[in-house]
C-alpha cells in the first residue's frame, strides 16, 4: 500500500508539472540549394514558419555545382537563412513565426556591406512589440560577397513572444544559428496530457484507499 501510495502521489507531482523549458535551433545545415524557403521547418521539432525575404543560402564550398550558392564563412558551414528576394527592392524583411512561441531568441549574422544595418523586431501574438535591436552593422567585405561572422546576438527579458522580424538592405545579411527558447517556468498552466494524467492517479489512490480500508 505505501509503495502504490509514493508511485501515484509521484505520478500526480509529474503530471502537474508545467512544459519543461527547451530550445530548437535553426543551423540551416541541411540546406542543399540556394532558393526560397519554404515551411521545411513548420513541423516539430521547430515549428518555425517563415514569410517575405527568406530564402536558403547554400555555401558554395559545398555545393560548387549550384548555380546561384554564394560564399560566406564558417567550416563546415553549408547553410544559411539570406535576407533576401528577387524583385529589386531596396530593402527586405522577413518574418519568422514560432508556433509554439517563444521567451528568448539567439542569432549569428554575416553581413556583405559595411553600409547596411540589420533590424530586429519581436512581437507577440496580437503584434505588440515585445523586444528590439536596430542598426546591427555589417563589416565591409571588398571582392568577397560575406566574410565573417558577428558574435552571438541575444535578445531576453520578454514572455510570450510569437513572431521574429528580421529587416535590412535587399541580400545582405545572411543569418545563423537561430535559437528559439521557451523558458517554462512561471504562470504556466500544467499540460492537458498532464492533467488527464494527474486526475486519473487522484481516482486510483482513492481507490486503492477505499479497497485497503475495507
Amino acid at each position: 500500500m505505501r509503495k502504490t501510495s509514493k508511485l501515484l502521489a509521484l505520478t500526480l507531482a509529474v503530471g502537474l508539472q508545467p512544459a519543461m523549458a527547451g530550445t530548437v535551433t535553426l543551423d540551416f545545415n541541411d540546406v542543399s540549394a540556394t532558393a526560397p524557403l519554404t515551411n521545411q521547418y513548420a513541423g516539430a521539432p521547430w515549428f518555425v514558419e517563415a514569410s517575405g525575404a527568406a530564402w536558403t543560402a547554400a555555401n558554395v564550398s559545398c555545393f560548387p555545382n549550384d548555380p546561384i550558392a554564394i560564399a560566406f564563412p564558417g567550416a563546415g558551414n553549408c547553410g544559411a537563412l539570406w535576407l533576401a528576394e528577387p524583385n529589386g527592392n531596396q530593402t527586405s524583411s522577413m518574418t519568422l513565426k514560432v508556433g509554439n512561441g517563444f521567451d528568448a531568441l539567439s542569432f549569428i549574422y554575416s553581413g556583405s556591406n559595411g553600409d547596411s544595418k540589420l533590424s530586429v523586431s519581436i512581437y507577440d501574438a496580437a503584434g505588440l512589440l515585445l523586444s528590439s535591436l536596430d542598426n546591427l552593422g555589417a563589416q565591409s567585405c571588398g571582392g568577397d560577397f560575406f566574410c565573417v561572422w558577428s558574435s552571438e546576438i541575444s535578445l531576453t527579458g520578454f514572455k510570450g513572444a510569437s513572431t521574429v522580424k528580421f529587416e535590412a538592405d535587399n541580400q545582405a545579411f545572411l543569418l545563423d544559428n537561430l535559437s528559439f527558447t521557451t523558458n517554462g517556468a512561471g504562470g504556466q498552466l500544467p499540460e492537458p496530457g498532464g492533467v488527464a494524467l494527474a486526475l486519473g492517479a487522484l481516482g486510483a489512490l482513492g481507490w486503492t484507499r477505499k479497497r485497503s480500508s475495507r
